[in-house]
């Protein structure tokens, strides 16, 4: 790790993963907390501040939303303020604070802005000195840099972090696929879409996920997700939660699709469109300007790409995929061909006319379009995803041409080994630990466009448990 000045975060209320009362609850005004009632954070494995205001006083847990809460810490903040260093048990997702009065009475839920609550992480880890080498090149170079961040869970720390990074290389935009949180009230998007934007000058496209839309009703999702999400930014002007960018110095199309849409939000898993969006989605295909190339992204790859591996590229490609798949239903689940198809199309310059039924990854649709009128030199570059938590980069099968998968780890704190932190990110296989440059993981892609080919850099994690390191590829998307 590169040796650098301590670097401190500040989290404020606004910016908690959570304020629940159990699992997918929120907590409604007039409710009662009590000292199990805990607001949660991300667990970051760096010192540990927490400051109260005079008459209230906060402790701080660790444990799991599915075990028991253990390495409780003293009250902190008896006379308005404390500082903890906290230990780092392997099972923790977030860290936890409780707060209560200081003459013991327990607060209502609207009393938690009143408490002055705030949050800071202290790290000696640096984001650009930790990949110094990488840095460098990627500000150097003329070639589209997109850098891709996925499943952030939460964790605002990482995309800050990933932000600070793609603000620093000059990159072409910040790509996050969705789960930028772990479960999503409405105002959970607020303190992610907060960091993610900050740096004006850098282009920041996302998109949502199962867990930033599970569990919301139906006939309320669009607008309570675009009111989390989209609305900070000006690229969806009528409520939809999908939309594209055009980059017009990079010739790039970067089209963001929505799987979740309300008629699935509650599964875990799974995608499901709507007539209107496929109709948009073709409409924003057949328009894309001549010379550009089209990168689509979305939260989840179609299929479980657990034995696409191309031996030809197996550098970015967890082959331990294999054993997960075999253990839990969401790896396993096969989700259609319906952007397969699209894309098919779009590349052979032919005409689609297919409908799909809810088990193909849509609910009842029609895609219709003919692409034989393209405009001259357009061309297919990758697909975005992330949902596997895992580093899975291949060739999507079944496709009659050649369509790149760019399915990147998950952002947040890993497992990994003893002495690696949080098991939110599994089943990814690579090595985390705290306050070291295994802390990060996500990818830079170099687009070469005269070549064909995407350079892909992983930035933070690169040693794997099971296989070698996962630093650089260059791989062809023609």
């Amino acid at each position: 790790m590169a040796a650098c000045n301590t670097v401190t975060t500040e989290i404020t209320l606004g910016n908690f993963v959570a304020a629940t009362v159990g699992l997918d609850k929120l907590i409604p005004a007039g409710t009662q907390l009590s000292q199990q009632t805990l607001i949660s954070v991300p667990y970051l494995g760096a010192v540990l501040s927490v400051t109260v205001k005079d008459g209230y006083c906060a402790r701080v847990h660790s444990g799991n939303f599915h075990k028991s809460i253990d390495c409780v810490s003293p009250w902190l903040g008896l006379e308005g303020g404390g500082t903890y260093t906290y230990p780092l048990p392997q099972d923790a997702i977030y860290m936890r604070i409780s707060i209560r009065r200081t003459d013991g009475n327990l607060i209502k839920a609207e009393e938690l802005s009143a408490t002055g609550i705030k949050v800071t992480y202290e790290s000696s880890s640096d984001i650009v000195a930790d990949n110094m080498e990488k840095a460098l090149y990627l500000s150097n170079t003329k070639a589209p840099v997109l850098i891709h961040i996925s499943d952030i869970h939460g964790d605002v720390i990482r995309a800050e972090r990933a932000a600070a990074f793609a603000q620093h290389v000059k990159a072409s935009a910040l790509v996050a696929t969705g789960d930028l949180t772990a479960y999503l009230p409405p105002d959970w998007g607020t303190a992610l879409t907060d960091v993610l934007s900050k740096h004006e000058s850098l282009p920041v496209l996302y998109g949502t996920g199962n867990h930033d839309s599970r569990a919301l009703p139906p006939d309320e999702y669009e607008q309570i997700v675009y009111n989390a999400y989209y609305k900070h930014f000006p690229l969806t002007p009528n409520g939809e939660t999908y939309y594209y960018r055009d980059l017009p110095e990079e010739k790039l199309r970067i089209v963001s699709v929505n799987q979740q849409e309300g008629c699935c939000s509650s599964k875990l898993g799974g995608t499901c469109y709507r007539q209107k969006q496929i109709n948009w989605l073709m409409d924003t295909l057949l328009t894309i300007p001549a010379g550009y190339g089209l990168v689509l992204m979305c939260h989840s790859p179609e299929q479980d790409p657990a034995d696409h591996m191309d031996p030809d590229y197996p550098e970015f490609f967890q082959q331990v995929n294999r054993v997960y798949a075999t253990m839990t239903n969401d790896r396993t689940k096969y989700t259609g061909t319906i952007l397969r198809d699209i894309v098919d199309a779009f590349i052979g310059r032919t005409i689609i006319e297919k409908a799909y039924s809810e088990g193909n990854g849509a609910s009842p649709v029609t895609v219709k379009a003919d692409f034989s009128k393209l405009a001259p030199n357009t061309e297919f570059i990758a697909l975005l995803t992330g949902h596997l938590h895992t580093d899975s980069v291949c060739y999507i099968h079944g496709a009659a041409h050649k369509q790149l998968l760019l399915d990147v780890t998950c952002a947040t704190a890993t497992y990994g080994e003893p002495g690696g932190y949080a098991k939110l990110a599994d089943p990814s296989d690579l090595i985390r630990k705290p306050d070291d440059v295994s802390q990060d993981a996500f990818n830079a892609y170099v687009i070469h466009r005269e070549e064909g080919t995407v350079e892909i850099l992983r930035i933070g994690a690169t040693t794997g448990l099971f296989e070698g390191e996962r630093s650089k590829m260059i791989i062809p998307y023609r």
